[in-house]
């Protein structure tokens, strides 16, 4: 009797030891709050994001097993496709355990990305979890290496709305640059032509080492190559040194570095420093540097700002949602005017197209019913309204279905590149057609011409 009493005994002891070991084990590993889970964010997988590729993210939730979490994607933005998604049990090197859910996506587009917040579902709470902000470059297979220059001393930039960037100098004065490389591997060859009327040299060449041409090894930032030191001697229109670079991509190929887009105005001493000439200057640069407009073009020499620029896209996008003969024509024209443009194109009207489909289909019911009623005066007389209203609703919906837009000025390249040769230059404030878009580039027409600029370039009419 006294055994069994002990081995009772020995027993409520043993499960007594159990229940506060999984006690102790559960006080350490407690379910993570509210607020906890609240404070957890997706974060991304690698460094840097690129197009044409998967791309991760994971979101680490700690204490929560992975068969009570579900999880949920909202509407994605544009340019962003969902590939995949995986949920894994977590063991953190602490040996807390939790659940990792694993998400794939693509992107087309490059750029910051700001994706909608992760619906997740733990049990019957329900969370919004933010994702961590990142950048997409473009995939370093097809990306080709791109030359940059700043500047460090002697010249003094103008603001244009331009792609090609301006700037004025003095004879005789030093002009002091580096010579800038980003998306290469390694340089192949590099030399530099000595400028005409020029005293040119080079300062100083900094040591540039690159082993692996693999996409872990990206980087957006550049690299210094070399600082130079020019001297122009006579006053005019310059364009940079030419400097030869040929250098090895990260898809492994060997590309020749185009020469960024720059022009450099040099006058003398005295006429930078003479009142009574400074409007000669000014007059002589601005020659200078609007050789590339267009002749049809009738702008006088006004100055027509971004804002100026987002003003009249506004003006014109009420004005298409308005009636043809109210004030705001007039004050747009009268805008334009004051900016030095003349003969612009007209805004076609909304409620117009909406009034002539309506007469549209009323002339249609009318002749329906008169035909019905064996009216034929009056069916005749339906039928040939409906046909001019039919005719009048397409014109003004041919005006309508196109995109337009406002430039704010600036090169018109021929292909989607920012260092690709330069054909036209048109200023700013005029109504284009927005032919299509590729990622940060737009395809334009305006008159005769037609090329590529930047989607930053183009106030929207809506």
């Amino acid at each position: 009797m006294e055994k069994s009493s002990s081995k009772y005994k020995r027993n409520k002891f043993c499960r007594l030891l159990v229940f506060l070991f999984f006690s102790v084990c559960g006080a350490f590993s407690r379910e993570p709050t509210n607020a906890e889970i609240r404070s957890l964010t997706v974060k991304p997988d690698t460094e840097n994001f690129f197009t044409a590729q998967e791309n991760g993210y994971t979101l680490i939730i700690p204490g929560i097993e992975p068969a009570r979490v579900q999880t949920d994607l909202p509407s994605l933005p544009p340019g962003v496709q969902f590939v995949s998604s995986k949920k894994d049990e977590y063991l953190s090197p602490e040996g807390e355990r939790g659940t990792a859910v694993h998400l794939w996506f693509t992107f087309t587009d490059t750029g910051l990305v700001k994706m909608p917040p992760l619906i997740v579902q733990i049990g019957r709470r329900t969370f919004y979890l933010r994702f961590e902000k990142t950048i997409v470059y473009e995939n370093p297979s097809v990306i080709s290496p791109v030359m940059e220059i700043e500047f460090k001393q002697g010249v003094q930039e103008k603001k244009t709305n331009s792609q090609v960037k301006k700037y004025t100098a003095i004879v005789g004065e030093e002009i002091q640059f580096y010579l800038n490389l980003k998306y290469f591997v390694q340089i192949i060859q590099f030399s530099w032509e000595l400028p005409e009327n020029s005293i040119f040299k080079e300062l100083e060449r900094f040591e540039i080492e690159r082993k692996d041409n693999s996409a872990n090894t990206f980087s957006p930032k550049a690299s210094t190559i070399a600082k130079f030191s020019w001297k122009p001697l006579v006053p005019g229109v310059y364009t940079l040194p030419n400097i030869n670079i040929s250098a090895i991509s990260y898809n492994g190929s060997r590309k020749i570095v185009p020469m960024p887009a720059c022009e450099i105005l040099v006058v003398d001493n005295k006429s930078a420093n003479s009142d009574s000439s400074r409007n000669v200057v000014k007059s002589v640069y601005e020659k200078a540097f609007n050789e590339l407009e267009l002749a049809p073009i009738e702008f006088e020499s006004f100055d027509v700002t971004g804002d100026d620029c987002a003003k009249l896209a506004n003006m014109r996008s009420v004005e298409r949602h308005s009636f043809p003969w109210g004030s705001i024509k007039n004050e747009r024209k009268n805008f334009e005017l004051s900016l030095g443009i003349s003969n612009s194109a007209e805004e076609d009207s909304e409620p117009i197209f909406i009034v002539l489909v309506v007469c549209f289909v009323l002339a249609v019911g009318f002749s329906i019913l008169f035909i019905l009623l064996k009216i034929s005066k009056l069916s005749i007389t339906c039928v040939c309204c409906s046909f001019v209203f039919l005719v009048f609703s397409i014109w003004n919906m041919v005006g309508l279905v196109p995109k337009y837009g406002i430039f704010a000025g600036g090169i018109i390249s021929p292909v989607p590149e920012f260092n690709s040769d330069l054909k036209n230059e048109l200023p700013a404030g005029i109504r284009i057609r927005i032919v299509e878009k590729a990622g940060d580039w737009a395809l334009i027409n305006y008159s005769d011409v037609t090329g590529w600029i930047n989607t930053d370039l183009i106030y929207e009419i809506k």
